[in-house]
């Protein structure tokens, strides 16, 4: 619920993809198929064409479903047979895994953990905090009843104004220290974020 209330109040698109282990690459990005009435080729796009995409239990799917997302997290874009096709901004996916040695689930490649900005594990909730949630209102009366905040045209302005924030070589080289390459530009990252959310 979370990420759909986040994509509503951006008026951005969301989709909850199920990672099984029946899930086929072409399922997310998509697959050219025969169009009759066309008498030719068409494309249809797969799962991950929205702007706010849950890749739920992901490695419940196969390394080779899994691999299926490199591309579009790293560069927003997905190649089908030759043809590049971008994703619209904004665009971000969010992943949940269930514990790693569970029945029937499948390590995330490395090259895959890299592309994901962080990494939150929630643990359980105390006996407290259980109450409290039962007790809430249904979600989706709370997701009904959000507006929306922000459009396309101002996370793009955002972003553009994010770039301008300049960081010392004194604290690049502290980072870059510490992590490695991939690590460090996250870090990096979380760092503008936040001194960009404190002007």
């Amino acid at each position: 619920m979370l990420l759909r209330a986040f994509a509503k109040s951006i008026g951005g698109d969301f989709k909850r993809i199920q990672f099984t282990p029946d899930l086929l690459p072409s399922d997310l990005t998509g697959i050219n198929f025969f169009h009759q009435q066309k008498g030719g080729l068409a494309f249809r796009p797969g799962s991950i064409f929205s702007n706010i995409v849950l890749a739920d239990e992901i490695n419940r799917a196969t390394p080779r479903s899994q691999s299926a997302l490199l591309e579009v997290m790293e560069e927003k874009q997905v190649t089908v047979d030759g043809a590049t096709y971008p994703m619209a901004e904004p665009y971000m996916v969010m992943a949940r895994q269930n514990p790693i040695g569970s029945f029937g689930t499948f390590p995330l490649p490395e090259a895959q953990l890299d592309r994901f900005f962080m990494r939150l594990s929630l643990g359980y909730m105390t006996r407290e905090q259980e109450i409290a949630v039962m007790s809430r209102p249904d979600s989706r009366e709370l997701l009904e009843k959000l507006t929306q905040v922000a459009d396309a045209e101002t996370l793009a302005g955002l972003r553009r104004e994010y770039r301008k924030v300049r960081v010392s070589d004194a604290v690049m080289s502290y980072i870059r220290s510490g992590a490695f390459t991939r690590w460090a530009s996250s870090i990096w990252k979380r760092a503008v974020s936040w001194a960009f959310a404190r002007r």
